[in-house]
């Protein structure tokens, strides 16, 4: 791969069996090893649960708006750090 090609990636996990935390913790221990390993690397994360009346695309985006809430936040921090 070329570095152009490491630089966006979307990649979808379901993780079956687990709770939104211990997701969540596992993701966030990658994301840390990740940036020890490639110093500009980072990854963005949004964890949600499956409800009974959840449709593919109704997970997937709430999925997505999590993970773009949590980026902002994480911004947000930074920058106030």
């Amino acid at each position: 791969m070329t570095d152009s090609s490491l630089r966006r990636r979307r990649v979808r996990v379901l993780a079956v069996g687990d709770s939104v935390e211990e997701i969540d913790s596992r993701l966030g221990r990658i994301a840390m090893r990740l940036s020890e390993a490639i110093p500009d690397a980072t990854i963005s994360t949004g964890v949600t649960e499956h409800l009974p009346q959840d449709t593919v695309e109704v997970l997937i985006d709430r999925a997505t708006r999590r993970c773009i809430a949590k980026r902002r936040n994480d911004r947000s921090r930074v920058s106030h750090e």
